[in-house]
């Protein structure tokens, strides 16, 4: 019997998510390695382990996370539904990704709004998740006014927010390209310098 394969809690969420549909395609995508998005951290694995974690049942293991003051962890599953309606949508979504301020006595963490969350109920939050937390939105949320950079080294301001427009600069065309890993970088709205 062969050892186990060590993947991050990331790595697993993952490759369950791309090797629940198209074993082959999730493979030819990983020897071609993932461009950008979420699967990314996937290119840590070699192409061997990674064929063999989709073909062998049971061939990796997870390795539970270590938490240190002021690294940045998520909530796996927002367990408390009553905080949702005393905090505004926004406030609701950002309070899953926060840095640990410290380590109470039992292990217990402790987040900046002072609850205190079971370790168990933490995983390190990803690249990409503190990326987007610190820019006050969710992993691939993109705003009106954001200019969009893609692969193929064109530019375009996202212009229609509206959830049934479908096309290229709509909402849905640009998180299906960001998904695809088509888009490559971003000026946030936010970040537009107006002219005196």
């Amino acid at each position: 019997m062969s050892e186990k394969i060590k993947v991050t809690v990331e790595q697993a969420e993952r490759i369950k998510a791309v090797g629940s549909y198209d074993k082959e395609g999730a493979l030819k995508c990983h020897m071609n390695t993932w461009g950008s998005g979420l699967n990314t951290c996937l290119n840590d694995l070699s192409i061997g382990d990674f064929a063999r974690i989709l073909y062998e049942p049971n061939s990796y293991e997870v390795e539970q996370d270590k938490f240190e003051i002021w690294e940045w962890v998520k909530i796996k599953k927002l367990f408390i539904p009553f905080i949702k309606n005393e905090m505004s949508e926004d406030a609701y979504k950002l309070e899953r990704i926060f840095k640990i301020t410290g380590i109470v006595p039992g292990g217990k963490i402790l987040c900046p709004d002072r609850y205190v969350h079971n370790p168990e109920n933490l995983c390190h939050a990803t690249k990409e998740e503190v990326f987007w937390a610190e820019l006050g939105r969710e992993v691939g949320e993109f705003r009106e006014g954001d200019v969009i950079h893609t692969v193929h080294n064109s530019f375009f301001t996202v212009s229609d927010l509206n959830e049934e427009v479908d096309d290229f600069i709509g909402k849905k065309g640009v998180k299906r390209k960001f998904i695809n890993g088509n888009i490559i970088g971003f000026y946030p709205s936010e970040s537009f310098i107006k002219l005196p």
